[in-house]
């Protein structure tokens, strides 16, 4: 699961990624409204491969 980033971004390293939620929140700081949650299957490798890639990311 993802909060925050986006779509097409993930599918640079899923083969599947569904919209799971939209958080709609009006109270929230600007960057942290209307965001939505992704769940993530299907990875294109191990994570330990995968997490170098995403460094300054997470």
């Amino acid at each position: 699961m993802t909060i925050g980033i986006r779509e097409e971004s993930l599918r640079r390293y899923y083969g599947k990624v569904t919209a799971a939620a939209q958080l709609l929140n009006a109270w929230t700081v600007q960057e942290e409204q209307d965001i939505t949650i992704y769940v993530c299957d299907e990875p294109g490798g191990a994570i330990q491969d995968l997490w170098p890639r995403w460094t300054g990311r997470n």
